[in-house]
């Protein structure tokens, strides 16, 4: 409890008190440290909450809704079976999968209508003819890759076996409890992200806002260490990071992409001018 008061005294001050920062000055520097790490992690904290609370249960719920579509896609009398790297179905060729109604997506885009041809056959121009995804013929399996390029993988290293409807609702069944765990997996990503943003990346860009105070305080003859500067940089980075976190929690955005740099900074010249003007400098051990 003493630690979060004094966190919570430190942030106060940090955000406003100008007359504070005289004893910035005194301070160790891993005071400082310790204090932006907390303030981090609170950040991070807010931050991962934020984006959780109303995200996470979409994310499983699609997850499950696209487990269930999928299901739906294998036919029920469909079995595919393969030995020697051969493949055969118990279909009439050429037989199609269509997509499932989950994958439509809006007028104008180029998705394929179907999802797999099974066509011994077939060859790279059925994937425009017949709109499909995949097409599988009797030695590659002819796809789209994300790069819009035509691939073809051979299938006479497939392994031996019988894919029916029973098989595919297992598997199906195991991704299905492979989603309890998703929540946490989407919550410990999100805070590990945020807490490198925060902690990582705002610590290493403090220490050009110090550089700069720095080359403020010798124009105003002050010839203390960057590691003075450094040390107040820290703390006036109080204030835009709050403001930052506050966005966060509306959901907003400002225009401005140099605006966080430019509060710290400000804030920073703010604090040195007070301090050049109290003498508070000559006072640092």
């Amino acid at each position: 409890m003493k630690k979060l008061k004094a966190f919570w005294y430190v942030f106060r001050k940090s955000l406003f008190d100008v007359d504070y920062y005289k004893d910035i000055l005194k301070i160790r520097r891993d005071f400082s440290l310790k204090y932006f790490f907390t303030l981090a992690l609170s950040a991070s904290l807010i931050a991962t909450v934020r984006f959780a609370v109303p995200n996470v249960p979409k994310i499983k719920d699609g997850m499950n809704n696209l487990i269930t579509e999928l299901s739906k896609v294998y036919p029920d009398d469909l079995v595919i079976t393969a030995e020697g790297g051969v493949w055969e179905i118990n279909k009439e060729e050429p037989f199609v999968i269509p997509n499932p109604d989950i994958f439509e997506m809006e007028e104008g885009t180029d998705f394929p209508k179907n999802l797999v041809v099974f066509d011994h056959n077939g060859t790279i121009n059925d994937l425009e003819e017949m709109d499909t995804f995949v097409v599988m013929n009797k030695v590659n399996m002819i796809t789209v890759n994300s790069q819009n390029r035509i691939e073809a993988y051979p299938l006479d290293s497939i392994p031996d076996g019988e894919l029916n409807k029973a098989v595919v609702l297992e598997a199906m069944d195991g991704l299905r409890d492979f989603t309890k765990f998703v929540p946490a997996m989407i919550i410990s990503f999100i805070l590990i992200a945020t807490l490198f943003y925060f902690a990582i990346f705002r610590l290493a860009y403090a220490f050009f806002v110090a550089l700069l105070l720095l080359a403020y305080g010798n124009i105003k003859g002050v010839k203390s260490s960057l590691g003075t500067y450094y040390k107040i940089a820290i703390h006036t980075m109080t204030l835009p990071l709050t403001i930052e976190v506050m966005f966060i929690l509306m959901k907003a955005e400002i225009g401005y992409a140099l605006w966080f740099f430019g509060f710290n900074l400000i804030f920073g010249i703010v604090v040195i001018q007070h301090l050049v003007n109290t003498k508070a400098f000559k006072e640092e051990k």
